[in-house]
């Protein structure tokens, strides 16, 4: 092995925190992108077919709250509206249940 070729400690250790550097970002950007527990609360009720202010009084939070989680969950789901997103959250479904044993 020539000189050049071989690895120090220090540019190991620079390997591995940039990897280390790497895997944090792709797993800070599935977090971001993930569906949250009470955005499926109301997206589970949005499939099917609660109104905002029906959705607000069951979850107990507000109608404003309700269209900002609809807001991310469109974002995150790449859609523009409801029906786009019901749909979208019915094909994720049954997607899941196809891979199930």
């Amino acid at each position: 092995m020539k000189n050049s070729e071989k690895s120090t400690p220090l540019a190991n250790s620079f390997i591995n925190i940039d990897f280390a550097i790497m895997k944090s970002e792709r797993i800070m950007k599935k977090k971001k992108d993930d569906i949250t527990k009470r955005e499926a609360d109301v997206l589970k009720l949005v499939v099917k077919g609660l109104g905002n202010k029906e959705i607000a009084k069951m979850l107990f939070i507000t109608s404003h709250t309700v269209k900002a989680h609809l807001s991310q969950i469109y974002k995150k789901l790449g859609v523009t509206n409801r029906t786009a997103a019901a749909i979208k959250a019915e094909e994720i479904i049954r997607h899941q249940d196809l891979k199930r044993p």
